[in-house]
């Protein structure tokens, strides 16, 4: 037998756990996740890890229990298989989650060091605070919970682009403005001209005529400019007219796409009650089928604003945040009342007598139908609110259909996406208070509107950055005993994201910490001590191990088609 034979006899006779640590050895031989992905797209599907090990282990499983009863046999390979699942989806859980933290954990880095510089100081720090308070609300991922995402998610996919924010919006005219240049359209220098109250107003100086007039052709077009009566899109080749003219060809390219079915027609209905400012522009799924959760929020904001509450702009920017209600007293409703306003409108759904239907696995009400319903409390016509438009999806799939290269009236089209995407959020199967509580607490600590005294400002700083380290011990901490548990001391991150999340400690440690111990901290007391934070982390340690191992366990149990239990483990997380 050759020493390859004898090397695949072996391998065939791996337990679940040694053939995994086999293949985590392998996978980290990459350096990320954008490489193993591009290595296994590239291998051919029966050579791909989950099948390949999965077929290895119930084999080896099968030959180890050569003789014994069938259905022991079946029990034994289903819950080898299981194992290989789990330990898989461990090593995503683990690996995923990093690269999510990692950003949020980058923003409060750099929240900490414009703090610390400007402690340092002893200045104010508002307009520093203000960008990061809208980096961090609009980069940072929102947390949600498990139907809240559900109907996000579902939002993505059945996005629609309508004729109002396409035709009256900046992108279609930036594909033809960008077209004409690739075409030899002269543009006219900034600041020549400019709109007041939406009227074209040229701009021309003794300091700027001499480059303006030669942009024109002759002085009579120069003269037109100036006067206001053409050229009014900014380029000096191009008259109004024949702008107008072409344009208007590109919307009819686009409208003959929908006429013929190669983009799908799609509509949505803006409902003003509904909490989330994303989901407030509701699509109409085959024209007539509005989300459940989206009437459930619609008529929870309803019956809020019934009960005399109104809503708070906040310094959260995100397109998924929650719109903050207070009363005439200024005193903010409780997430346990909102909870029970779901539950109660939940109960009264069950009675609509309108048409329900399920998609993707979601539940719809017949749009007509609520409309019509005198049980809903989301008053006025929402028929007025209806707007049509095309499926974004749709169009995207039109345009790979042309390898790229669609064209509306010659002018190159470009791709459409949904202002929010899948990485803006992070479901939340164990609840999202804490994350919450964490996120408004960041915020506060990042908007206040004066400047704080010296020592309050130290205080504050000393408590973000504690924050932040506790994060970042709990997680190496977490991750090491997950390696050793789980894969007997093999390395379960990418060599990438180890040097990230060691680059980051050692940065906040020696670069954010060392300098506010040794710069600002008056005294003894008032220094960070790491060694206090890194003994201090065990409760969390166990929170993190046993949140990741819980969501690994769930995608495994579905994986293997026990989808009951994956139900019931992820119900025991849900916030109730």
């Amino acid at each position: 037998m050759t020493l390859n034979k004898r090397l695949d006899k072996i391998e065939h006779l791996l337990t679940p756990k040694q053939a995994v640590i086999l293949w985590l050895q392998e996978t980290n031989r990459h350096a990320n996740v954008e490489e193993y992905l591009k290595y296994l797209r590239s291998q051919p599907e029966a050579l791909r890890p989950i099948t390949r090990i999965t077929n290895q282990v119930e084999s080896a499983t099968r030959q180890i229990m050569k003789g014994q009863p069938q259905k022991t046999i079946d029990a034994a390979v289903h819950r080898a298989v299981r194992d290989v699942c789990f330990l898989m989806k461990l090593h995503n859980q683990v690996n995923g989650y990093l690269l999510t933290e990692l950003r949020l954990w980058g923003v409060m880095c750099a929240a900490l060091e414009g703090n610390l510089r400007a402690i340092t100081r002893e200045n104010t720090h508002q307009h520093l605070l203000s960008d990061l308070v809208h980096t961090y609300s609009c980069e940072s991922p929102y947390p949600l919970d498990v139907e809240t995402a559900g109907t996000v998610r579902a939002a993505i996919r059945n996005h629609v682009t309508t004729w109002d924010e396409f035709d009256e919006g900046d992108t279609l005219d930036e594909w033809f403005y960008n077209y004409l240049l690739d075409q030899g359209a002269r543009e006219i220098p900034e600041g020549a001209f400019t709109f007041v109250d939406g009227k074209f107003k040229p701009q021309v100086t003794a300091e700027n005529e001499q480059e303006v007039r030669s942009c024109f052709q002759d002085e009579a077009e120069f003269e037109r400019f100036k006067a206001g009566e053409d050229y009014s899109n900014g380029l000096a080749t191009v008259k109004d007219a024949d702008y107008t003219a072409h344009y208007g060809r590109m919307v009819k390219a686009i409208h003959k796409l929908v006429d013929s079915g190669q983009i799908h027609v799609g509509a949505s209905v803006y409902l003003e009650t509904v909490p989330i400012p994303f989901l407030q522009v509701a699509t109409l799924v085959e024209g007539e089928w509005l989300d459940r959760h989206v009437v459930v929020l619609a008529e929870v904001g309803a019956m809020l604003i019934e009960k005399g509450y109104h809503s708070q702009e906040t310094n959260d920017h995100h397109p998924l945040a929650w719109q903050h209600f207070i009363d005439s007293n200024g005193s903010e409703i409780g997430q346990a009342e909102v909870h029970a306003l779901c539950q109660q409108v939940g109960r009264r759904l069950k009675k609509f007598p309108g048409r329900i239907k399920e998609i993707d696995g979601r539940s719809y009400i017949n749009f007509e139908d609520y409309s019509s319903w005198q049980g809903r409390k989301v008053k006025g016509d929402l028929h007025s609110n209806v707007y049509t438009g095309f499926i974004t999806v749709s169009w995207n799939t039109w345009l790979d259909t042309k390898r790229g290269k669609g064209r509306l009236a010659g002018v190159t089209a470009d791709r459409l996406q949904c202002y929010v995407e899948e990485h803006d959020y992070l479901v939340c199967p164990d609840g999202v208070k804490g994350r919450l509580e964490r996120r408004v607490l960041l915020l506060s600590m990042m908007s206040k509107t004066s400047s704080p005294c010296a020592e309050q400002e130290e205080i504050d700083w000393k408590e973000m950055a504690g924050m932040l380290l506790t994060k970042l011990y709990a997680f190496r901490q977490a991750i090491a005993t997950i390696s050793q548990r789980y894969y007997d001391g093999e390395e379960v991150l990418f060599p990438d994201l180890v040097r990230s999340l060691t680059d980051l400690i050692k940065y906040t440690e020696e670069l954010l910490v060392a300098p506010f111990n040794d710069g600002v901290a008056a005294i003894s007391e008032d220094k960070l001590d790491l060694e206090a934070i890194r003994q201090g982390v065990g409760n969390a340690v166990m929170q993190q191990i046993s949140n990741l191992v819980n969501m690994a366990k769930t995608d495994a149990l579905d994986a293997v088609g026990e989808h009951q239990a994956a139900t019931e483990l992820v119900e025991r997380y849900i916030e109730v």
